[in-house]
C-alpha cells in the first residue's frame, strides 16, 4: 500500500494514513474522516 499519492498539479502529496486490519484496513486523509473496509463483510 502506498503511503501517499500525488494530488493536483502543484506537486502536493496526499498522505493516506493507511492502517491495515485483519480482513481489510482503514485510511484517514485530510479530505475526509476515517473510512474502513472489511473483505469478510457483505
Amino acid at each position: 500500500m502506498r503511503g501517499s499519492v500525488p494530488y493536483g498539479t502543484s506537486g502536493w502529496v496526499l498522505k493516506l494514513n493507511y492502517a491495515p486490519g485483519p480482513n481489510g484496513g482503514s485510511c484517514q486523509k485530510t479530505c475526509h474522516n476515517t473510512r474502513s473496509y472489511d473483505r469478510e463483510k457483505k
